[in-house]
């Protein structure tokens, strides 16, 4: 619903996350997805952080758990879950620290905002089709969010190190298509009826 003074932050984020969304179309490109979408919010007037986290999570209408990293795997394990994981997800076993982690986010700081919008990737393990949006509070080091049939719970890494090249070279290369999601968005369209795609 729009307001007398337009859209909220929050609004506004969940339409510039959806439409990243449909152009990653599902892909476990998480350092893509992020990328884009904070050159997306740039046009748009909002500076996103990108962040590093590790995600435990359980899907209740299949019983699969996802983990994306070590972190994750380490959390279920501590919170009496199986100590082998059912559906892995994340970042690519390359040698780099983001596998301790697995997988990329971004925050905005305020009100201070976590958006996910390569969260589809999880839908095969029975996770919902949605790019979460959700206001947190500062300084938390871990953001539960659940619904009916799942918990997924996010664990910020800020201390990891070694993506922050790919994604300064996706983040370039994705100016042209991120002004493109832009200016559909600004146009007052729905963010899933633009024919982008990456």
């Amino acid at each position: 619903m729009v307001g007398a003074f337009g859209l909220s932050a929050e609004e506004r984020l969940q339409q510039i996350a959806d439409a990243v969304a449909v152009a990653i179309d599902g892909q476990a490109q998480c350092i893509m997805g992020v990328a884009l979408l904070c050159e997306v919010a740039q046009h748009c007037g909002y500076l996103l952080t990108p962040r590093a986290v590790s995600l435990p999570g359980q899907s209740m209408a299949t019983g699969k758990t996802v983990a994306t990293g070590s972190m994750a795997r380490d959390f279920i394990r501590e919170h009496g879950g199986l100590s082998g994981v059912a559906g892995y997800a994340g970042a690519t076993p390359d040698g780099s620290e983001l596998q301790r982690a697995g997988h990329l986010v971004a925050t905005l700081e305020r009100p201070f905002v976590l958006i996910d919008p390569t969260f589809e990737q999880f839908s095969a393990v029975g996770f919902p089709k949605v790019a979460p949006v959700v206001t947190i509070p500062r300084g938390e080091g871990e953001v539960v969010i659940e619904g009916p049939n799942f918990q997924v719970v996010y664990l910020f890494d800020d201390d990891n190190k070694g993506w922050q090249a790919s994604f300064a070279q996706v983040r370039d290369a994705s100016r042209e298509v991120a002004h493109d999601i832009a200016d559909h968005l600004k146009a007052g369209r729905p963010p899933r009826t633009h024919d982008v795609r990456l």
